[in-house]
Parts: C-alpha cells; structure tokens; sequence
C-alpha cells in the first residue's frame, strides 16, 4: 500500500491500462461472437437431417398442382419450413388447410421432429379469408391455424 500510495500516478495509469485491456478482450470477444453464425448453435444436426432438392421441388409442383392453388413456394430459413400458397380467392379456408396437412406429408418423419414447418396461404386479391397460417412446431403432430373462420 505504501507504494501506490507514493506512487500515485502510475498506479492510476496501471489501472487504466488494465481497465482498457480487460474492455478490449470484452469488446473483441462480442464482435467476434457477432460475426459468427447468425444462428449460433441451434442448426447443430442440420446436416444429418437435410431436405433433398427433389422433395423441394416435388412440394411446389405437387401443391402447386392442386385445385384453386396458383402456386406453391418453399423456402427454408434455418429450422423453419416456409410453404407458401397463392390460392384463388374461391378457395375455401377448409379446403386450404386439407392442402396444409397434405404438405406436411411429403416429409419424413425424423425431418418433421427437426424442423417447425409453416404454412402460409395468401391470395392475390383482397379478401376476409387470406392470409392464413397454418404452424406445426417440431414437437408436436399437427398444425395450428390462425383464427379465421370457415368460409
């Protein structure tokens, strides 16, 4: 104590030095977890659950196919199963969450448990029915649709 006491001035400059190295190591240590994958670990096993490129294709032309469905669209962001449907505006809410369940069924059973699946349904026209969302989280065994009614 004696020696910070006479010597004041570097003992207040070795502080700083050791405050601004320690901020440094913290600062370096979150700009680098930043620019690391913006998912983190979450997409740890992806790589043993991947969706081939011909079940990708084989839902938009199938779903696509379907009656009063203009097209069908499938994006993969992450964990998340994005099916996106242009329907007609005639397409009854019902009949588009049939199209919903059967979607789900172009995947394998260890791909459903891995991935959150949605179904979004939206129509080029304004109307009260659409948008829907229809979601199936990884863990459980159906969808869930938005509260609309049953046109």
């Amino acid at each position: 104590m004696d020696f910070i006491k006479s010597h004041k001035l570097i003992s207040g400059l070795a502080a700083i030095l050791i405050i601004f190295i320690v901020g440094g190591i913290i600062l370096i240590s979150i700009v680098t977890r930043i620019n690391g994958s913006k998912y983190g670990d979450r997409l740890k096993g992806i790589e043993n659950v991947k969706i081939d490129s011909s079940t990708q294709s084989q839902i938009e032309s199938e779903l696509g196919n379907f009656d009063k469905v203009e097209k069908a669209e499938y994006i993969l962001h992450g964990r998340l199963i994005n099916i996106i449907l242009h329907v007609d505006k005639d397409l009854k809410l019902s009949k588009a969450k049939e199209y919903g369940k059967k979607a789900l069924e172009f995947f394998k059973e260890d791909e459903l448990k891995y991935y959150d699946v949605q179904i979004l349904v939206v129509c080029g026209e304004e109307n009260k029915t659409y948008p829907a969302i229809g979601y199936k989280h990884k863990t459980s065994k159906k969808l869930y649709w938005t509260n609309k009614s049953t046109k």
